[in-house]
């Protein structure tokens, strides 16, 4: 199984002593990764919206399944959350789920609520971005 690579954006970011630095920062959506996966359906849009709706649905679940969890199924779901992520390059959802995975298993206490709606603000902005890009591809349906 091939699991898409990781690409990072840059940023500037203010540093503690208040100067700026440029920073790494994974992308909303991996738009290179879209193409790549438009390319592979021949440019069939129907089908890449379809793979992406079903990762958004899938995910709201995985991330509402989050609250009711104890540590050790948290850190099996942000697993998956992170594979699934990364595989349509929803970048900042990967990188998240894996730092939060990191939490939930070397952790007694489960992952709190402001934590969880990290992932549900990330998924928002992963949903807006993939709307610009149906966009550019005159999409007219929902995402």
């Amino acid at each position: 199984m091939m699991v898409a690579p990781l690409h990072e954006s840059r940023s500037v970011a203010q540093t503690s002593d208040g100067s700026s630095a440029d920073v790494l920062e994974p992308a909303v959506l991996d738009t290179a990764l879209f193409r790549e996966l438009l390319n592979s359906f021949a440019g069939d849009v129907d089908i890449v919206i379809s793979i992406y709706r079903t990762f958004i649905g899938t995910t709201m679940k995985l991330i509402e399944s989050l609250a009711s969890e104890d540590c050790a199924a948290q850190a099996r779901t942000l697993h998956t959350l992170k594979g699934s992520a990364a595989m349509v390059g929803a970048d900042r959802i990967a990188v998240l789920a894996l730092r939060l995975q990191h939490v939930a298993a070397n952790s007694i206490h489960p992952i709190v609520k402001t934590r969880i709606d990290e992932l549900t603000g990330e998924l928002v902005m992963f949903r807006s971005a993939l709307r610009a890009q149906a966009d550019l591809l005159q999409y007219p349906s929902e995402i």
